[in-house]
C-alpha cells in the first residue's frame, strides 16, 4: 500500500510578523517500514517570507537548502510520521 500524506497550515500568510506553520503527515497503513523522501519546494513562499529555520520530525532527517526542504524519513509499519516548520510573513 502507498503511503498516505497530508500538509496543513496552520496560521496565515496574510498576517505580517505572525508564523505560519506546516504539518507534513505520512501515514503507513501497510505491515513493512517503508522508506521515502518528501521535497517542499518554498521558493514562491519565500519570496514574501522568512524561513524559520525550526524544521523538526518525529522520525528522519529533514534538511534546508536555499528554498527547498528534503525530509528523508523511514516510517515504521502501520503508523505515522510527522514534520514540522515553520515560516514568516514579511
Amino acid at each position: 500500500m502507498p503511503l498516505e500524506m497530508n500538509k496543513t497550515a496552520a496560521g496565515s500568510a496574510q498576517t505580517v510578523g505572525a508564523p505560519v506553520t506546516y504539518t507534513v503527515t505520512l501515514n503507513n497503513p501497510d505491515d513493512e517500514p517503508i522508506t521515502t523522501s518528501v521535497t517542499d519546494n518554498l521558493q514562491l513562499v519565500l519570496q514574501s517570507a522568512s524561513w524559520n529555520d525550526d524544521a523538526s520530525a518525529t522520525t528522519g532527517t529533514p534538511a534546508f537548502d536555499g528554498t527547498t526542504l528534503t525530509w528523508r524519513v523511514t516510517v515504521p509499519a502501520n503508523s505515522s510520521a510527522v514534520l514540522t516548520y515553520s515560516v514568516t510573513p514579511e
